[in-house]
């Protein structure tokens, strides 16, 4: 019991203490104390920003890094197609490609070239941490030597991957260009 009571006069004592030199302090020094306070307050805000603003960073690079796996694996899947409907069971020549590029009657998953995934979009495409993307196909025919869009079937084709989700701000695009 006795030892209780010594720590709570110590306890008094102390505290009587701080506060008599409180009062000793003159302006000087009350302003260095307040100065101090800021600084701190300035220093942990600043700390916990850059805290924050390195989470989000990591996140966008989270969510990136999905968009990018999940149109990868998007163009692996269309590349694993013949080039053309006519080229299936055929070799052909430049004026004889599909005119239209689009499915040829059939529905996904069973396109049988390249050209029928255009206008086809993977939806609710689910990864293990990012969330659920969907992804939007284009398919084109290009000239070989500049690769600017051609109107006429030639022996090359974009095929534009457009990854997309709530999770991030941007729309990931990926070419692959296919030949034959």
């Amino acid at each position: 019991m006795s030892f209780f009571l010594k720590y709570i006069s110590i306890f008094k004592y102390t505290f009587y203490d701080i506060i008599l030199f409180g009062l000793l302090l003159n302006e000087n020094h009350l302003f260095s104390i307040i100065g101090a306070i800021v600084l701190f307050s300035v220093l942990a805000y600043s700390t916990n920003s850059i805290i924050l603003n390195s989470t989000d960073r990591n996140l966008y690079i989270e969510y990136l890094n999905a968009a990018v796996s999940v149109s990868q694996s998007c163009i692996n899947q269309i590349r694993e197609k013949p080039f053309d409907e006519k080229t299936i069971t055929s070799i052909v020549t430049n004026t004889e490609f599909s005119q239209s590029l689009g499915p040829d009657g059939e529905n996904y998953p069973n396109f049988d070239d390249i050209d029928d995934y255009n206008g086809y979009v993977f939806n609710d495409i689910n990864t293990k941490y990012a969330g659920t993307f969907n992804s939007s196909i284009k398919v084109i025919y290009v000239d070989p030597g500049s690769l600017i869009k051609s109107s006429v079937p030639t022996r090359m084709k974009k095929i534009t991957v457009a990854t997309f989700s709530k999770s991030l701000p941007d729309t990931v695009k990926i070419n692959y260009y296919s030949s034959y």
